[in-house]
């Protein structure tokens, strides 16, 4: 698992989890090469590239076609109940 900002904790011992700055920063060829099954993003991190695109078009453009290309398995909005980032978990495909 690579994981962005810290918004999940996952169990000691069951999964391997690297936290990184941000997903991008690893390439979408590193998650496609087989050694990792899922990605956690947050808008915590990649919302400032969404607000001002133009601004940080490689960043922006990298999100994308990360969120295009692996699967969704689940997200959460933030809520009274879920308070703070949006948090989007992917499957990367096989």
């Amino acid at each position: 698992v690579i994981h962005e900002a810290a918004a999940l904790q996952f169990p000691t011992g069951r999964y391997q989890v690297e936290y990184v700055r941000s997903v991008t920063d690893k390439g979408l060829d590193f998650y496609l090469g087989g050694n990792v099954d899922y990605v956690v993003a947050t808008s915590a991190v990649y919302e400032r590239f969404f607000a001002v695109p133009n601004q940080f078009q490689p960043q922006y453009l990298a999100y994308q076609d990360l969120f295009k290309r692996l699967t969704l398995v689940f997200s959460v909005q933030p809520s009274p109940d879920h308070p703070g980032p949006e948090v989007r978990i992917f499957a990367v495909p096989r």
